[in-house]
């Protein structure tokens, strides 16, 4: 880092820093940062509920009933993540 010669460089180089972080973070207070949050966070919850169905179904979910819910949920999930990683232009 260069060596700043006014606070107003200091304030300058801090303020981009943090905003940096944030961006990093996704938490930025930006329209894009926070949509690209939100569908992070939507797959990952997509995650959660298929690993949680292949947990069932491998713990002994062989029963008809239990394995068409499971087939649903899927199917669910899959369409989710669908409408999820598509960003809109």
């Amino acid at each position: 880092m260069a060596a700043a010669g006014s606070l107003d460089e200091v304030i300058e180089v801090h303020e981009a820093y943090l905003l940096s972080i944030q961006r990093q973070c996704f938490v930025v207070p930006d329209k894009l940062w926070a949509l690209i949050a939100s569908r992070i966070n939507s797959i990952l919850g997509l995650a959660l509920d298929f690993y949680s169905i292949q947990q069932t179904l491998s713990s002994g979910g062989a029963v008809s009933a239990i394995k068409a819910r499971c087939e649903m949920e899927v199917d669910r999930i899959e369409k989710q993540f669908d409408d999820c990683h598509c960003l809109p232009s």
